[in-house]
């Protein structure tokens, strides 16, 4: 059968990709260009199937050949912030798996993409070398390491340890509250044929779903109920992205705000979920009801026909996520899930409708509910007096000038003001956090009865004069330095602040002409204290995972104010 599958994927590799992929680099028709096609197709297989892209899409993020550094095609997904970077290896005779040399080759690969060594690159890396800065530049990317190949065998101790060795580098294994920052998506020959099988854009998504408490309604007929959480995780596993291709937003990542708030429950009450949370959308063209269970309400089983989630995509990964973390937790939650049959033809154009109006309606966003902590509106009254303007309610407007500011920028302000680093380390990582509860730190450490007006504005125009200080910096380095000013940017702040007198911070003494100047300088010695021991105490550590870990900062911190 291993011959066979080869066979199959080869065929679909050159249905798919014929014509598309680069090869004037070879000579297409002999054996050495035929492997070269292969794999570079395979690659770009990888990545249409992971991001859910058209092969001429995939087929421009094949970077493999002379001086690619391991890695084989690249792609920066924007929708989910997410980095796939992939290494393909063709096994003709369906044996076989990665060497060490290989793996190494590519674990080495992406070291020097995580650190802007694009000089240690090919033409074909160098020319998506925006895109690389923008993911790089970006403190909420992800990055998916996806070896792929065609040989049946597993991994090797020793190379799967070399791959071990480098998650465990990017990832912060020592602090519980950072998600991961590096994947591995491991593809063997039975996963690519498996792929392949599916279809080009996928065979139609049918599920056997057991619906508990369930109910019903027509008109279009549609049933409801609580469904294992475990299932869910399930589909995502056999069916991601493709089941939710029709969903306005794909899956957004492990580990932004609300995301992290789904998987905090699900990990730590997992029997309090469907209490919690709002539920999944599914549109299918049929659904068919099964004899099992009769008509009790109890318990119900239904055959669903082309399934997709047009509402949920962020619950349903979240649930995928959480279950690869703690199983034996999430299989004791449970999540509500709604199915509407639309039919074809013209009846289909309702799941469009149901689509738009699941994603638009009552959506509401965690820093929303600040709005509600009476303090806001005292800020906000006493910045008109001022001749400010505070905007702390969605729909108030986003403007930032030299007289308007609004929630978000007046947060991190003051987080970065504040003398605890854990506020503004937070600001960093996971700013929903600080607004997570309006009656408790650290929200009311930052929002409270002795913060003034004058305070919260004298704090945002310092922290624009630290961005500009940073921007300015920026603009005249490059590779590791880079990652000082971009995700160092919070812990840079908040020790320009810890340095300001304190009648400055607290808006008792005006802003001078010479507090640009000031800020400035103190940037430029915060940055040489910062970079000197943060490279001596972690000379390994990716940036942008280190300024999101507060054991790390502190320890930095202490070296830092020792040498004062």
């Amino acid at each position: 059968m291993s011959i066979l599958h080869v066979n199959q994927i080869d065929g679909a590799l050159h249905r798919l990709f014929d014509s598309k992929i680069d090869l004037s680099d070879v000579q297409p028709a002999t054996p050495a260009g035929t492997k070269a096609f292969l794999t570079r197709a395979l690659a770009a297989f990888a990545i249409m199937q992971l991001v859910g892209i058209s092969a001429d899409d995939a087929a421009l993020a094949v970077t493999d050949g002379t001086g690619d550094n391991g890695i084989d095609a690249l792609h920066y997904d924007r929708l989910t912030k997410t980095m796939f970077v992939v290494q393909a290896k063709w096994h003709s005779d369906g044996n076989g798996a990665f060497d060490r040399a290989d793996m190494l080759k590519f674990t080495k690969g992406f070291e020097d993409l995580a650190e802007q060594e694009l000089a240690r690159f090919n033409a074909k890396v160098n020319a998506k070398a925006d895109m690389i800065k923008e993911a790089l530049h970006d403190d909420k990317a992800k990055y998916v390491l996806v070896p792929i190949h065609t040989g049946t065998n597993d991994l090797a101790p020793e190379v799967q340890q070399d791959l071990d060795d480098c998650l465990a580098k990017y990832n912060d294994t020592m602090d519980t509250q950072a998600s991961d920052l590096l994947e591995v998506r491991l593809l063997k020959q039975g996963d690519v044929h498996a792929l392949v099988a599916r279809g080009t854009q996928g065979d139609p998504i049918d599920l056997e779903v057991a619906l508990f408490q369930w109910g019903e309604a027509v008109d279009p007929y549609s049933v409801y109920g609580q469904v294992a959480a475990s299932d869910v995780a399930s589909w995502w596993k056999d069916h991601y992205p493709q089941i939710v291709s029709q969903n306005i937003r794909m899956f957004l990542g492990a580990d932004t705000e609300v995301n992290v708030g789904l998987q905090t429950t699900l990990l730590n009450d997992p029997k309090h979920f469907w209490h919690f949370n709002n539920g999944v959308t599914v549109i299918c063209r049929e659904i068919s009801p099964k004899m099992v269970g009769g008509k009790s309400k109890e318990a119900g089983y239904f055959n669903c026909y082309d399934v997709r989630i047009v509402n949920g995509a962020q619950t349903a990964g979240s649930i995928a996520t959480a279950y690869d973390k703690k199983k034996d937790a999430v299989e004791q939650a449970r999540v509500q899930v709604r199915f509407i049959a639309v039919g074809n033809g013209q009846e289909a154009l309702l799941g469009d409708e149901i689509t738009k109006a699941t994603n638009t309606q009552n959506r509401i966003n965690p820093k929303d509910f600040v709005s509600l902590d009476p303090e806001q509106n005292r800020l906000r009254t006493e910045l008109m007096i001022e001749g400010v303007f505070y905007n702390y309610k969605s729909g108030d407007g986003s403007i930032r000038d030299q007289k308007t500011t609004d929630i978000e920028e007046a947060t991190v302000a003051l987080a970065c003001g504040s003398s605890e680093l854990s506020h503004s380390t937070l600001a960093k990582r996971e700013i929903g956090r600080l607004w997570e509860d309006t009656t408790k730190p650290p929200y009311k450490a930052l929002f409270n009865p002795s913060v003034s007006g004058l305070k919260l504005w004298q704090s945002v125009r310092i922290l624009r004069l630290v961005e500009n200080a940073l921007s300015t910096r920026l603009a005249a380095v490059n590779g590791r330095e880079e990652g000082f000013f971009i995700h160092g940017n919070r812990f840079i702040a908040h020790n320009v602040f810890q340095r300001l007198p304190a009648a400055i911070v607290n808006g008792s003494t005006p802003l001078q002409a010479k507090i640009a100047v000031d800020v400035a300088k103190l940037v430029d010695d915060i940055y040489n204290g910062l970079s000197a021991e943060a490279n001596k105490l972690y000379p390994q550590a990716y940036l942008a995972q280190l300024f999101k870990n507060q054991q790390k900062l502190t320890a930095i911190s202490k070296a830092m104010a020792s040498k004062l």
